[in-house]
């Protein structure tokens, strides 16, 4: 069987954070491969790590020790200004903060990383048009962000991190500001990017009913990777979250990635 294209490739990665005379441990040496068009979320407990791989992955944060591949580039060794246009260009990113600039309206919002990298024209206005019914957000364009719901604030920054077409989509928690409902179609949504337009998906999140949505699991805990599976063999969010939680208890050694 032919082996995927790679798409992320994380190498031994350790992260480490001053808190006062000590310094506390972030990651302790992650690895992990991630293919091509491959939907990942990463699990754990609340301090174990997973915001920081989201940021190192992104470029946001550098890793004190350990490299990044993204799409074969080493992006651990770029510059600021190019890591810049290495997220402008090849991610699109979803953390739990909006992040949306409140004196511009959704569509100013969801546009502006588009416009900064000087695409335009009736392209992009297609794109926008097609993120904003797949979004639900076709009557809240020319709204500013205080006059919408956290639901709709939060989708609005979806779909301004996936209007450039980005290869790799980092999200942070992307449903916590939705309804069980909505929360449920977003994960629809990145399932389908996932499987119809070959993007790669690593998502954070501490829900089962998220987490079964993507075809593979991460599992953190305490700044190590301590295993990983296929969603495949559950047919539930219920029985993914006993497997969950038995790996979790047994502190199981490193599978080695995905």
């Amino acid at each position: 069987m032919l082996r995927k294209e790679l798409v992320v490739r994380a190498h031994q990665l350790v992260k480490r954070f001053r808190q006062g005379s000590s310094s506390v441990e972030a990651l302790g040496g992650v690895s992990f491969e991630v293919a091509k068009g491959d939907f990942v979320a990463v699990m754990g407990a609340s301090g174990s790590g997973k915001s920081t791989l989201l940021h190192l992955l992104s470029g946001l944060t550098r890793p004190d020790s350990g490299q990044i591949f993204v799409d074969g580039e080493d992006i651990t060794r770029l510059g600021d200004r190019k890591l810049t246009f290495f997220r402008r260009r090849s991610v699109g990113l979803v953390f739990q903060s909006f992040n949306l600039i409140p004196t511009l309206t959704a569509e100013e919002n969801i546009l502006l990383p588009a416009l900064s990298d000087g695409h335009g024209g009736a392209a992009l206005s297609a794109s926008l048009k097609e993120l904003a019914v797949r979004l639900g957000l076709e009557q809240r364009l020319s709204h500013r962000p205080d006059s919408m719901s956290g639901g709709e604030q939060q989708r609005v920054a979806i779909a301004r991190a996936l209007i450039n077409k980005p290869s790799i989509i980092l999200a942070d928690e992307p449903t916590g500001s939705l309804d069980s409902v909505n929360g449920q179609n977003l994960c629809r949504l990145l399932r389908e990017l996932s499987d119809k337009d070959g993007r790669t998906i690593i998502l954070v999140t501490h829900e089962p009913s998220v987490a079964i949505w993507a075809r593979n699991i991460m599992v953190l805990k305490d700044a190590l990777l301590i295993d990983s599976f296929s969603t495949s063999a559950f047919k539930d969010a219920h029985s993914l979250a006993a497997h969950y939680q038995t790996i979790v208890e047994k502190g199981a050694p490193p599978s080695g990635g995905i």
